[in-house]
């Protein structure tokens, strides 16, 4: 299994609940794909300079609003 794949089932396994219930599962599932991947915490910690916390931060919020909006 290719990391992006394992990535893709950790989405599925960890959100799967919210996936479920979702009216656009792809769509929310798409989101979730990109918040969660790697390259998210690099723009935010590398390129916008921001400190651990503030990435972490971001990051959940972000998850949160997305499972807000679809739940």
């Amino acid at each position: 299994m290719t990391l992006r794949r394992f990535h893709y089932a950790w989405v599925e396994h960890a959100f799967g609940p919210w996936l479920d219930a979702a009216p656009e599962r792809d769509r929310l599932r798409a989101a979730l794909i990109v918040a969660c991947d790697i390259h998210a915490w690099a723009i935010l910690a590398r390129d916008l300079g921001l400190p651990r916390t503030e990435v972490r931060a971001v990051l959940v919020l972000t998850v949160r609003r997305l499972l807000e909006e679809d739940a």
